[in-house]
């Protein structure tokens, strides 16, 4: 059941195939002319057949001499023994339908959907026939040769980076109960790179979709704030500007039962929060009101467009199926406005395939995973092309709007201190959603970091394994996405692209109208207050300049100010109107938020 040599690397010795051994590579490839039982052979799987799989071994060994692979000068000994005691044992329960029980088992279910797409196979047994096998045998012994998206070298550095029993991961040394999924996607054709959404192809698979033996639905995870990247694209999509001004204190909307918050009650822009500020701040309150606006159906709308295909209501827990749906009908009931600051459940391939729709100037192609299927002819023994996915770029978001959205996003990374490596240049955003347990209100339950480059988009969650339950690290404190989520996407995506170009994004192209808001004016700029400015606030005498004197000191207590100018504050470092050592209009600096 294992398919591909890195699965069967992992399914019979449990390590990838750069750590295999000349003896454990050779019975990979003794098993490739027969891996499975037939009506008249067993096969050559030394869990079913020992003595033909040795049998067969030899025969490969012998051939890598013939071929001077061994023992010629500079090539490694021959094997002498067959390596029975690295030899993972035989479990039964390993392989199931359509994947394998390694990390690689998820993106062969993947495959064998699309093999069912392409109508290479079924899974009705009453429609099995020779030329539509079932998609088991099909997978494993159909005589296909596919070849899949997922670049092996990026594979393995998602696992390294976000992998829990991976050593040195970054959540190796975390708390038993926590999970991770990441999904990376090249934004230029929708092929997958890597994906990680669990240990196997039998569990759980928190990246995607999951369905149980009734056919219905699970896999997805509030987005929180990284949501807001498609309600932003909306606000712009209906003529409000970055710049537009909104409300951004918290209040309670008619017939709700709490008040509309930000995350730690931040309230620092007042009623006067640009577009901008409020997604650098990720401030929920301006979102509402930008969604109560627009639409939620129109927010709904760019995030289907993006790529996001499947969303689910909380109140009852239901699957709805985006592609198939008209927003206007699914939006205010049952996505009511929270919708756009991220409340309803997503994938984590889903949120990856939308950010990609960004990073490639909003043309969307869909995610996929095979490249390729192909069939040797047993006449000419070539191998003949009869699947592949029908690729075509469609241009669903304007590249103005997505230009906008970029520029906002190419801030973030500084804010949340999530820069890739070398000065590479990305859009970020993240995203945490409260748990909803009343007796740990404080707590979060999902986090998030999605992004992009022109290259690269990906998306990472954290969350836990089983039921859902308040996500907090190794030191007790609360997960937010630019946390653990962070440090994931950061490690990945300077590692993934670490020797390639470094793109710009194109320029913003200052969309909509700045008097869309319904937020307060600016305060008006302070004047030149004297001749040199010096007595201004942010000027050398009354303004912001730090230090000056000691704390508390620094001069004679109430003789900085000018007696002639009573109503202007002393310097900073002089007493005077705000005593020695820092007196004076001092800037107030909030602890940075965590977002």
């Amino acid at each position: 059941g294992a398919y591909g040599i890195e699965a069967a690397a992992q399914t019979y010795f449990g390590k990838s195939t750069k750590q295999l051994s000349v003896a454990e590579a050779a019975v990979l490839a003794a098993l490739i002319k027969q891996p499975e039982p037939s009506a008249t052979h067993k096969g050559y799987d030394p869990a079913i057949n020992q003595q033909a799989a040795l049998e067969r071994w030899n025969y490969v060994v012998q051939g890598m001499i013939t071929e001077g692979w061994l023992d010629a000068p500079g090539k490694p000994k021959h094997p002498t023994e067959y390596p029975t005691k690295t030899l993972k044992k035989y479990n039964p329960k390993g392989n199931a339908a359509f994947g394998v029980n390694t990390p690689y088992g998820n993106v062969i279910n993947y495959v064998a959907q699309e093999m069912r797409d392409m109508k290479l196979c079924t899974d009705n047994e009453a429609a099995v026939t020779a030329e539509m096998p079932e998609c088991r045998q099909a997978l494993s012994k159909g005589g296909y040769r596919i070849t899949t998206t997922i670049d092996r070298s990026l594979q393995e550095k998602a696992l390294a980076a976000v992998r829990p029993a991976t050593k040195g991961s970054e959540l190796s040394d975390q708390p038993k109960t926590l999970m991770a999924a990441l999904v990376s996607i090249d934004p230029s054709n929708g092929e997958v790179r890597a994906y990680y959404g669990g240990d196997n192809g039998t569990g759980t698979d928190f990246a995607g979709k999951n369905y149980d033996q009734n056919g219905v639905i699970s896999g997805g995870h509030p987005p929180g704030s990284s949501f807001k990247i498609y309600t932003l694209a909306a606000a712009l999509e209906n003529d409000i500007s970055i710049k537009s001004r909104w409300k951004g204190k918290s209040f309670k909307p008619e017939g709700f039962e709490n008040p509309i918050s930000n995350a730690g009650h931040d309230a620092s822009c007042g009623n006067s929060c640009t577009l901008e500020q409020s997604t650098l701040k990720s401030l929920n309150v301006p979102f509402y009101y930008i969604t109560e606006q627009i639409g939620p159906d129109k927010v709904l709308d760019v995030a289907k467009r993006a790529g996001v295909s499947m969303m689910w209501s909380d109140n009852p827990v239901k699957s709805y199926d985006l592609t198939k749906s008209d927003p206007k009908k699914l939006a205010p009931a049952p996505f009511y406005h929270v919708l756009g600051y991220g409340q309803y459940p997503i994938t984590v391939l889903d949120h990856a395939n939308g950010v990609a729709t960004f990073a490639n100037q909003g043309v969307y192609f869909k995610a996929h995973f095979v490249r390729k299927v192909e069939k040797q002819n047993p006449v000419t023994g070539k191998w003949d092309l009869v699947g592949s996915p029908k690729l075509k770029g469609q241009q669903r978001i304007k590249k103005d709007v997505v230009a906008d959205v970029t520029s906002v996003l190419e801030e973030y990374p500084a804010a949340v201190n999530r820069r890739l490596d070398n000065g590479r240049k990305a859009a970020e955003k993240t995203g945490t959603w409260e748990l909803g347990d009343p007796k740990q209100p404080l707590a979060n339950g999902d986090a998030w970091m999605v992004g992009y480059t022109p290259q690269l988009a990906t998306a990472v969650w954290v969350g836990n394994k089983g039921n859902r339950k308040a996500i907090k690290d190794k030191n007790g404190k609360n997960i937010s996405g630019s946390s653990i989520p962070g440090a994931v996407f950061q490690r990945f995506m300077s590692d993934a692209l670490k020797g390639k170009d470094k793109v710009d994004f194109p320029p913003a192209a200052h969309v909509g109208k700045d008097d869309t808001g319904n937020g307060e004016a600016p305060p008006p700029e302070q004047p030149n207050c004297d001749p040199l400015g010096l007595f201004c606030p942010g000027g050398p005498n009354g303004g912001g300049n730090p230090g000056g004197g000691n704390p508390g000191g620094g001069g004679t207590p109430g003789g900085g100010g000018d007696p002639n100018l009573p109503d202007f504050p002393g310097r900073p470092g002089g007493g005077g109107g705000g005593g020695g050592g820092g007196g004076g209009l001092l800037p107030s600096t909030a602890p940075r938020q965590t977002y």
